[in-house]
């Protein structure tokens, strides 16, 4: 017994120093290299898509409460209304609620250009507000457009050079008293964004208000899709995607071009 309580000691020694004699020849020796994949253009444009959401406070907007009807009216027509099942959707602050939806599969593509839509114009963001729906089940963001040029508009709705227009679309980000934000929106459906040039296509609600059909950003090097991802393959989406990188002039001249050829033109100020 007093054999093996002296030997016990030397044992551990030995297997201590076998042990450390591993750890540092493996540390000793750098590990492989782990580098990481470049982010594919859809990711990015994904990203940045989500970072620049209006954001809106869940707490201290209060939907229902609103002096303007107009405002009053827009926040109602964002309820998203009951489910299939009869069932109503969760707030925005139940844990279910929020995320993305995405394209039915299949769907037909949408026109290129939607010359049917009550007001074609072009021009600057000057603002991008985010606004709950009446029941606080949806978020959808309004933007202001400064008018540089009117391709189409009926004069009932007294738009000008200089002046501003307003087109709303779901989407946006909700900021919680913790501080958690949810994003929420339609994928491959994008907000325009503050400081960017725009051909917006605009429907009349019947509201006071128009929604955004789709639209082009206007980059001087060549024009992006309002709608749709760069590299998707979604059917929805292929004729916007076509027109991708085509200079800003030969969009507008062909958004012209039909326009005529359809007679839906009302307008055409620049």
């Amino acid at each position: 017994m007093r054999k093996l309580l002296r030997v016990t000691p030397f044992l551990c020694c030995v297997g201590c120093t076998v042990v450390l004699g591993f750890f540092w020849r493996g540390t000793a020796q750098p590990g492989p290299q782990v580098t990481q994949r470049p982010k594919k253009p859809a990711q990015i444009e994904w990203e940045q898509r989500l970072a620049e959401l209006p954001v809106v406070d869940f707490t201290e907007f209060d939907a229902t409460d609103s002096t303007d009807p107009r405002r009053a009216a827009k926040n109602r027509r964002h309820n998203l209304g009951l489910n299939t099942d009869g069932t109503r959707p969760p707030r925005l602050d139940d844990e279910e609620a929020g995320g993305f939806s995405l394209p039915i599969t299949h769907t037909p593509a949408e026109p290129a250009f939607p010359v049917s839509s009550d007001v074609l114009v072009v021009g600057t963001v000057r603002e991008a507000k985010a606004y709950l729906s009446e029941d606080r089940t949806d978020v959808y963001s309004e933007v202001s457009l400064s008018i540089e040029e009117i391709l189409k508009a009926a004069p009932q709705y007294g738009l000008k050079i200089g002046g501003t227009v307003s087109g709303d679309r779901r989407g946006g980000a909700v900021r919680f008293p913790s501080g958690k934000i949810l994003r929420v929106g339609n994928w491959g459906r994008r907000i325009p964004s503050t400081g960017h040039r725009y051909l917006l296509f605009l429907k009349d609600m019947g509201d006071g208000g128009f929604t955004i059909v789709t639209g082009y950003q206007l980059t001087g090097k060549g024009v992006l899709p309002l709608d749709g991802v760069e590299g998707s393959d979604d059917s929805v989406f292929k004729n916007y995607e076509r027109l991708r990188n085509t200079s800003d002039a030969s969009l507008l001249d062909a958004v012209r071009k039909a326009i005529n050829e359809t007679g839906s033109g009302v307008g055409g100020v620049r």
